[in-house]
């Protein structure tokens, strides 16, 4: 369930009356920012009335964002197409993945690609080191009286040089 929501400011070009409402980002899956907002105002004409601000010649920022949506705000530009995407891609595979893997990708990676984190993504483990170990086990056949003599830091120091983590969530540099 994706419970993103942006904090979006309305002002005039000069920074007066500047007031603003956050926004969940599920609303603006078929409207821009800005139609969001002039159908929001127009529903509370009185406040913005009272603000002296007109719509149409207002100027919006984004200035905060939680969720999967922080993933995608630099500053005061929110990137609501790429939003989207990742939106669209999360609700139709999330028996797959969950949001915070997509968040944990974005934040490492800073752009969204959707091939490289399919490939990237291993799963949710408790730690690194517990994927490494389970992950070698399953790719070694070697017997069991043998088994104590596997060095499994030095396994996770290899795991290291090409996996990375975030949350529990595991990831191959690709």
């Amino acid at each position: 369930m994706n419970t993103s929501q942006i904090y979006v400011a309305l002002g005039d070009s000069w920074g007066l009356s500047l007031f603003g409402r956050w926004i969940p980002t599920e609303a603006l899956q078929e409207k821009s920012i800005h139609q969001y907002i002039k159908a929001k105002l127009d529903a509370e004409e009185g406040l913005c009335l009272a603000r002296n601000c007109v719509v149409d010649q207002c100027e919006y920022i984004v200035l905060d964002a939680e969720g999967l949506a922080s993933s995608f705000l630099s500053g005061v530009a929110f990137d609501l197409e790429g939003y989207r995407e990742v939106a669209e891609y999360l609700e139709a595979n999330d028996d797959c993945f969950s949001e915070e893997a997509i968040i944990g990708y974005l934040n490492n990676w800073g752009s969204w690609h959707q091939d490289n984190f399919e490939d990237a993504y291993c799963g949710q483990w408790g730690t690194l080191r517990e994927y490494a170990i389970q992950s070698f086990d399953e790719c070694s056949e070697i017997p069991d009286h043998l088994m104590h003599y596997i060095d499994y830091d030095a396994v996770l120091r290899d795991y290291e040089m090409d996996h990375w983590a975030h949350d529990g969530h595991i990831y191959r540099n690709c």
